[in-house]
């Protein structure tokens, strides 16, 4: 299921039948009239994992960097990329970055909607919208793509659930529910409301592209609500969700660097200190013949020199 759904979902996946299959490829062509591109088509591992899921009682979630196009040949690549050798014989696991950018986001979201066709989870006028929805704050705050993906996962993969509490405690205390909503088939009309929670869109994204374009676009945009509690928190516990690019490596790796640079300064300056006391113990009364020793190539007065030049001035 990692590779396929989920990187955080560790289970196992049974490979799904060919009646299956063309099952959940028939339902798609009764719906829309005709097969899928090809690049829209999700492949039966994708399916069987998305069905799976759906067995759960959890929201149809999946995570776009794993759930792409062409699904057979990204998950071969998945297992080339995902598990890296580290050179000490160890194997470290990586997780893999979302959609770079809307047209990346958009190939997963095609595939994640014909999946959701075949299988009879969500209807067309839900996905059209949700769809509409991030298409339009992505016009919006074209230079924000980073926290409008970031707020996109988190909506269907936290707030999509959250929505579904809520509705069924307002069933439960006798308020109002959406008309189209049922207990059997409720995602469809969540995803409808999900589309249009200005709450969470204006605190995931609308608020923090304005405090960053109104900022200069310095640093990348953050929801500060989060930021406040997850600073407290011990060190690593978000440390890959609050960098995906990798900036926090990079300024530990040029922070590394200038270390490294500072000792090999300081220790030419040791040598330099050395190679002057050994030429000064030296005396000044010396014959000619010592003299051009001292002048030779590899002499202390030779290295001195040497490194005099090639020492930065501080």
């Amino acid at each position: 299921m990692s590779s396929l759904i989920d990187q955080m979902d560790e289970s196992e996946l049974l490979p799904p039948d060919i009646k299956t299959v063309n099952k959940w490829h028939a339902q798609y062509i009764r719906v829309m009239g005709s097969m899928p591109d090809e690049s829209e088509e999700p492949s039966a591992g994708q399916l069987a994992g998305l069905a799976k899921r759906m067995d759960g009682g959890g929201p149809p979630y999946v995570d776009f960097a794993v759930f792409l196009p062409y699904g057979r040949r990204s998950e071969k690549s998945h297992k080339f990329r995902t598990y890296v050798p580290l050179g000490n014989g160890e194997i470290q696991v990586k997780e893999q970055p979302g959609p770079s950018n809307f047209q990346a986001w958009l190939s997963s979201w095609r595939v994640f909607k014909c999946a959701c066709i075949m299988l009879d989870i969500l209807n067309l006028a839900s996905l059209s919208r949700y769809e509409a929805a991030i298409e339009k704050m992505v016009r919006q705050w074209p230079s924000a793509w980073g926290l409008i993906c970031s707020a996109e996962d988190k909506a269907r993969s936290e707030r999509w659930m959250r929505l579904h509490r809520r509705t069924l405690s307002d069933r439960d205390t006798g308020r109002q529910v959406p008309h189209d909503w049922t207990e059997e088939r409720p995602w469809s009309s969540l995803l409808t409301m999900l589309a249009a929670d200005y709450e969470f869109w204006s605190e995931q994204v609308h608020v923090p592209a304005a405090a960053w374009l109104a900022n200069g676009q310095r640093g990348a945009p953050k929801v500060s609500t989060e930021d406040a509690i997850l600073d407290h928190l011990p060190v690593g516990t978000y440390e890959s969700d609050k960098d995906p690019g990798g900036g926090d490596r990079k300024k530990q790796a040029n922070r590394d660097r200038r270390a490294a640079k500072r000792k090999r300064i300081a220790d030419e300056r040791e040598e330099l200190r050395k190679l002057r006391k050994d030429q000064s113990s030296g005396g000044g009364g010396k014959s000619t013949a010592a003299r051009r020793r001292r002048s030779a190539p590899g002499s202390p007065s030779t290295l001195v020199t040497a490194l005099q030049t090639s020492l930065p001035t501080l």
